[in-house]
């Protein structure tokens, strides 16, 4: 998204200009109100978020999910044990 801001900030086009900006309604959880734009890092709540939305924490937490169900499914299938994990 960098290479896309000075379109949208300085020459004022762009196709997204809508969803450069990231404005979340507040969660049951908290009152707080933030807003971001698509090539920020936010730190809240020690849980980093790329562009106000992606939390690195889940995404590292599922892909762990995901690599120990893809080993037990290779593991059990003698075609798949070449495959190094």
């Amino acid at each position: 998204m960098r290479e896309h801001s000075d379109d949208y900030i300085i020459r004022n086009s762009g196709k997204k200009q809508t969803e450069f900006h990231y404005s979340p309604p507040p969660d049951d959880k908290t009152s707080l109100k933030y807003s971001s734009d698509a090539t920020a890092t936010i730190i809240l709540n020690g849980n980093y978020l790329i562009g106000g939305r992606l939390s690195v924490q889940e995404i590292i937490e599922a892909t762990g999910k995901l690599r120990e169900e893809f080993k037990s499914l290779i593991e059990k299938d003698e075609r798949f044990r070449w495959i190094a994990v």
